[in-house]
Parts: structure tokens; sequence; C-alpha cells
């Protein structure tokens, strides 16, 4: 997910409704009550800054709290998570629990939910990121190259979350690098690795400073 995500204002100063699905929202919330298998395929594929409501945001977060420490995920136990954390009211209390657990459409959509939530979130970012370079544009310090390298860093980094299982965390692949025996370091490279990774163009000289012990090729963006 991107950095920074967009905020309220950043949409209400043109009078605009922010990108959203609320009832897609709830009906993943509704299918991760009822539905075990839910809950996994919901948090591989989304973080609360998904859901636009804010009560939505405070329910996900402590259901992912619960999946980390291996409790179940229902009624009584996500009510007692918001109330350790003294979100329960902030939420609309056990009755909102219970309401969305009625709004589920059909747990097998799950993906289908989830992939329209994601694409909401890019769209919100994609704002916020348009919104933080046309302040950027106006100013006449700021240098044009450092102004473009800036642009393509925020549209990269609001688009990067559209596809979890297809972005490789830099953390990952720089540790997997340093794990590789340099003495087979060029042996089978093109078939160990047949895609590449794209990063802003800041980025690119430090990225590739690996040289061939990067496992995979680095290029620029745009």
């Amino acid at each position: 997910m991107a950095e920074k995500r967009a905020k309220k204002d950043d949409f209400l100063e043109g009078g605009n409704v922010p990108p959203q699905a609320l009832e897609v929202e709830e009906a993943v919330l509704g299918a991760m009550l009822l539905e075990p298998l839910c809950v996994d395929e919901a948090i591989d594929q989304l973080d609360s800054t998904c859901f636009y409501s804010e009560q939505h945001r405070a329910i996900f977060s402590a259901m992912v709290e619960l999946s980390n420490e291996h409790s179940p995920i229902d009624l009584i136990t996500v009510s007692e998570k918001l109330r350790q954390k003294g979100k329960l009211d902030e939420v609309g209390g056990p009755a909102k629990l219970a309401q969305l657990s009625g709004r589920i459409g059909s747990a097998a959509n799950i993906e289908s939910y989830t992939r329209i939530l994601r694409q909401k979130t890019i769209q919100r970012d994609l704002i916020s990121a348009a919104h933080e370079i046309l302040k950027k544009a106006y100013s006449d310090e700021v240098k044009v190259d450092d102004l473009i390298d800036d642009a393509q860093s925020r549209v990269y980094a609001a688009t990067q979350s559209s596809d979890r299982h297809s972005v490789r965390e830099i953390g990952s692949v720089i540790q997997e690098a340093h794990g590789q025996d340099r003495g087979d370091a060029d042996q089978d490279r093109p078939e160990r690795c047949a895609f590449r990774l794209c990063y802003p163009r800041q980025d690119y000289q430090r990225l590739a400073a690996f040289g061939p012990y990067y496992p995979c090729r680095p290029s620029v963006c745009g």
C-alpha cells in the first residue's frame, strides 16, 4: 500500500465525493465475521487503509489483531477486542457488528470484493498524489527535475498496491541478494529471475549498485 493515504480534505476541496464502496466494505467485514476462510483472504489482500469508513477501519484492525493472536473472529471476540481498545462505541457498538454479519452477499465473492476495495484505494491515492504534485508544480522554487522525480515516486507509491502478489518488498529482495553465494552469482541468473522490478528514477542507481549480485533486474519507472 502507498505510504501516504489520501485525506478526505483532498477530495472535499472541490466538492467531490472520494472513490469509495461502503457496501463492499460491509460485505468484506460481514464475510470475515461469518467465514474463517474469508479472514485469511481479506488480510492477505487488504490493510485498514483500504476501508474509507473510519468505523470499518477500526473493525478491520481489530480483526487483524485477533488473527495475529490466533484467536477466533466472531461477533463476541471482535466486540471484546474493540472494547479493550476503547473503540466499541465509536464503531456503533455490538449492534453495528450484528448489522455487518447480515450484509454479506456471498463469501465466495470475497476475492472480487477485495479487488474492488484495492481499486478504490488506488484511486484515492492517485488523487492525493496528484493533489500534492499540483501544489509543488505551482512553486517557483522547485526544480523541474526534482518535481518529475517526486511525481514519479508518488504515482508509483500509489499504484504499487494494485496487486500485492506481484510486488516484492525491497527488504526481502536485498536479503535474498545477500544470501546468494557470490561464487555462482552469474549462474542461471536469467532462469531464476524472469521479471523486472521497477523503481523511481532516484532509487535506480542505488539499487543497481548490487551489480551481478542483485537478484532481479531493476529498471526505471516511466
